[in-house]
């Protein structure tokens, strides 16, 4: 008996001496034998030592080493994804920190942490808060070049704050965020701006879009100029990105808002850009066709032909199959088409019909088959539109009930329309009763063109 009560003393005294030695430690001896574990990747035996510790204990201590207690105990939290008590250790660390006015390192660091909890937990207006406190405590001429720890954190502040201002609509202040992430030579850094800078230009792309889709062409017109703003700055005029943008831009000026010269000025320099590109380049291609397309719009024939050469053998050596050369022709007689010279987009329609492979895009083909022969009645030569047109149909009416019911239905009314002309009523009643019966099915109505043209016909039969 006496023996087990022997046992028994010693093991009491061994935990009598446990806790003698573990209220001889100090905040400080705790939280860095805490923070030992965390590096050793046992930040749930740190958050047991941590938690273990009674703070009223250490109420007298000061600020300096609660601050440390609070940041390694907030610190641990975050790595087990214990938001609620990671936020509100690391408020205390700060209040802390606050108080003997310590800013850099760990307060930082834990104003950044606050920062990514808040946005996480969907509290983006709390979130920016704490970034922007980062920013303003983390003044980079502050900072001794052999210490990054605060570089870090200032870059990872504007680069959330530049989000943010996204997701807030606020374009303007997140290229500034964006200018101040721009820092080379540093992985991380380089991250956070390729991210950020893609991001700017995708929501610009967006809205651009938008825009366009709203038939908003001088907005999007405004936007592809701050895009353009942004790319040039950043990536130069070289970049393929950039020419892809001007050349929408001058797409909207040209086909949008009929502003020609501007237009041209755009395309001109796309194309003054193949001196420094080796490889073909499908924004030149387009550039070549819609520059034809201003010069004939506005008569300037001369151009015209000038730019057909040049464009022909630039198109000829790039050998793209969705630009083959003889396109070029389709955009020349568009060009005069929209000023209504018909003659002038007759003769190159005509080229681009005889080419031996005219059919780039089969809606392109299609098209262009039913302007011609709109260019040909509105020129007095109806043989010429009937001809054709029939010869079209022989090949295409079948796959176009499918394929494009909305041209076929232009095409029968165009073929109506002259055979008309020639005095065939009956004929003529044909495809113009075809044209009326798909208009029907297509849009639940008939035009007043074709049905007078019908009319016309059943009164002269």
């Amino acid at each position: 008996m006496v023996k087990y009560l022997k046992i028994i003393l010693l093991f009491a005294l061994l935990l009598i001496k446990q806790i003698s030695i573990a209220q001889k430690l100090s905040l400080g001896e705790i939280t860095a034998k805490a923070d030992k574990l965390i590096g050793e990747y046992k930040e749930k035996q740190a958050l047991k030592i941590l938690e273990d510790v009674n703070i009223d204990d250490y109420k007298n201590e000061n600020d300096a080493k609660l601050a440390s207690y609070y940041f390694v105990k907030a610190t641990a939290y975050n790595l087990i994804e214990d938001s609620s008590n990671s936020i509100y250790s690391f408020n205390k660390a700060c209040e802390h920190y606050e108080n003997i006015g310590y800013t850099c390192g760990p307060y930082l660091k834990s104003l950044l942490s606050l920062g990514h909890l808040y946005y996480n937990q969907g509290e983006q207006d709390i979130a920016e808060t704490f970034f922007k406190k980062v920013v303003i405590y983390g003044n980079p001429s502050l900072i001794l070049d052999e210490d990054m720890r605060e570089i870090d954190a200032l870059v990872n502040a504007f680069f959330n704050l530049g989000i943010i201002y996204l997701h807030k609509d606020n374009i303007k202040l997140a290229e500034l965020c964006l200018h101040q992430t721009n820092r080379k030579g540093n992985a991380l850094y380089e991250k956070f701006w390729i991210i950020l800078y893609n991001q700017i230009v995708n929501k610009l792309l967006g809205k651009v879009n938008k825009c366009r889709d709203e038939n908003k062409y001088e907005d999007a017109i405004a936007l592809y100029d701050k895009l353009l703003s942004i790319i040039g700055y950043y990536k130069g005029e070289k970049d393929s990105q950039y020419l892809l943008v001007n050349a929408s831009k001058a797409t909207v000026l040209c086909f949008d808002l009929c502003r020609y010269k501007d237009a041209i000025q755009v395309f001109e320099y796309i194309i003054s850009k193949k001196r420094y590109i080796d490889h073909p380049n499908e924004d030149i291609c387009s550039s070549y066709c819609s520059l034809i397309f201003c010069y004939a719009a506005l008569k300037k024939y001369d151009m015209v032909q000038e730019t057909l050469i040049a464009g022909y053998d630039y198109l000829m050596n790039a050998s793209l199959g969705d630009y083959p050369p003889h396109m070029l022709y389709r955009f020349a007689g568009n060009g005069a088409y929209r000023n209504n010279d018909y003659t002038k987009a007759i003769s190159y329609y005509e080229i681009y019909l005889d080419s031996n492979n005219p059919k780039e895009g089969a809606a392109n083909y299609e098209e262009i088959v039913n302007m011609l022969s709109v260019a040909y009645i509105l020129s007095d030569y109806p043989r010429k539109a009937q001809k054709l047109l029939k010869s079209f149909l022989k090949d295409n009416e079948d796959t176009m009930i499918v394929s494009n019911p909305t041209i076929l239905a232009e095409i029968y009314h165009n073929l109506g329309r002259s055979i008309m002309m020639i005095r065939n009523y009956k004929d003529a009643l044909i495809y113009l009763n075809k044209s009326k019966d798909l208009q029907m099915k297509l849009y639940g109505e008939a035009t007043i063109r074709t049905i007078d043209y019908i009319n016309e016909c059943v009164n002269n039969k």
